[in-house]
Parts: structure tokens; C-alpha cells; sequence
């Protein structure tokens, strides 16, 4: 009886409101991106602007990325150069909980993000 208790609980808290599912979809990124500038939580100078097109503008800390994305193996990749890095690519899993987006990268930490209007 306890057990069952806790974990009526554990799943009544907040926190399995946020859970992320899955976005499989690439048109369904593409409408939650494209019509939001993403703002990464931990780091709101990081913000991202997708286009109808494809293409994506980003700032990281004042530095400039343009690039552009694309869907692969159930992922979504960016490719691009970041100003005085050069060339920079990676793929995440991309999940969404209503309100936020959170992106598993392959070679970065992932990061959850914000959508505001654009």
C-alpha cells in the first residue's frame, strides 16, 4: 500500500508534467521551430532562429552561427559555421513537453530550450 502511494505521488508531481516525448517528425519540428526563437534555458545569450528554408541563425555568448538543418535517421542535424570556430555539425534527438524543447546531442551536453514567439 505505501508503495503504491509514492508512486501515485512521484507521478501526480510536476515533474512527470514535463516529461519530453518524442518529436519523430520533421515537419512537426519544423513548425515548433520555425515559429519560435529557441532559448536555451541554462544560457539565454544561446539563441536560435530557424527559417522556413532551413537555414538557422544562432548566437552563442555574442559569437554568430548560420548554418542550416536537416532530418536524418529520426534526428535533427545542424550544419554551420560558428565565427571564429569554423565548420561545426552535430545531430540530437529532439524531444517537446508543450513548452519547452529539449535537443540530446551526439557530441555536445544536451540542452533544453525555451520557444518564444518570433
Amino acid at each position: 500500500m505505501r508503495r503504491s502511494v509514492l508512486l501515485f505521488a512521484i507521478m501526480a508531481s510536476p515533474l512527470a508534467a514535463e516529461e519530453f516525448r518524442p518529436i519523430t517528425d520533421p515537419l512537426e519540428y519544423d513548425r515548433l521551430a520555425t515559429a519560435h526563437v529557441l532559448v536555451n534555458i541554462d544560457d539565454e545569450t544561446e539563441r536560435w532562429t530557424t527559417l522556413p528554408d532551413q537555414t538557422i541563425t544562432a548566437e552563442f555568448g555574442g559569437l554568430k552561427y548560420k548554418g542550416a538543418w536537416s532530418w536524418r535517421n529520426g534526428k535533427v542535424c545542424y550544419d554551420g559555421v560558428l565565427e571564429a570556430f569554423g565548420a561545426i555539425a552535430d545531430c540530437a534527438t529532439v524531444g517537446f513537453n508543450g513548452s519547452e524543447m529539449e535537443l540530446i546531442f551526439d557530441q555536445q551536453p544536451k540542452a533544453r530550450y525555451t520557444l518564444e514567439p518570433t
